[in-house]
């Protein structure tokens, strides 16, 4: 997906997540290489540091008043926006954090199982985030449709099984798709053999 690189798209956009009542300050980057497979992600911080935000309310907020191009793939919450010598968002700053990529709203738990690691380790290096838990939501990392045929591929070689974006959809944590190939492997075994 390309995103429009223009200040003046950005700008409106961060204009309106700060008119969301639960929102005091909002930046929005672009990660990934220009011209592919480029997101948006939007950094928050709440007017409430007692009220939880979570992705879906503002991406719910977002529909019908921006184009779906601009509804950023991710939101990364955080105490306090970085700033430069003088009052302006430090952008440079915001990518080159340790909010490389789109965080959990969960809170990380590891994986626990062979195939639970194999899909984080995936989904970590395809989604370009430092680690991936048992509960992350794929898209609420900011996956897409394009990224869902790269992990499917790379899942395919690994466990040698043919996940749609319709398994995605229904499965989006690493807990939840890692049973859905177990369960692939098992029917594809048949009710003869036994499971490895």
């Amino acid at each position: 997906m390309k995103i429009l690189d223009q200040d003046i798209e950005i700008d409106k956009l961060e204009e309106l997540l700060s008119q969301h009542p639960a929102v005091r300050e909002a930046a929005v980057v672009t990660r990934g290489e220009e011209g592919r497979d480029q997101q948006l992600v939007a950094y928050i911080v709440t007017a409430n540091s007692s009220r939880s935000l979570q992705s879906d309310e503002l991406k719910e907020y977002l529909s019908g008043r921006q184009p779906e191009h601009l509804v950023p793939a991710a939101f990364v919450m955080l105490d306090h926006l970085p700033r430069d010598g003088g009052a302006n968002v430090d952008r440079q700053a915001l990518s080159e954090s340790n909010h490389s990529g789109p965080q959990s709203q969960t809170g990380y738990l590891a994986p626990r199982t062979s195939v639970e690691k194999t899909v984080a380790e995936i989904w970590a290096e395809v989604l370009g985030v430092g680690q991936v838990g048992v509960h992350d939501n794929f898209f609420e990392l900011g996956g897409h449709s394009v990224l869902v045929m790269r992990v499917a591929s790379r899942l395919y070689k690994v466990f040698k099984v043919d996940l749609s974006m319709h398994d995605f959809f229904k499965s989006p944590t690493v807990t939840d798709i890692s049973a859905t190939i177990a369960h692939m492997q098992t029917e594809s075994q048949g009710p003869e053999k036994p499971i490895e």
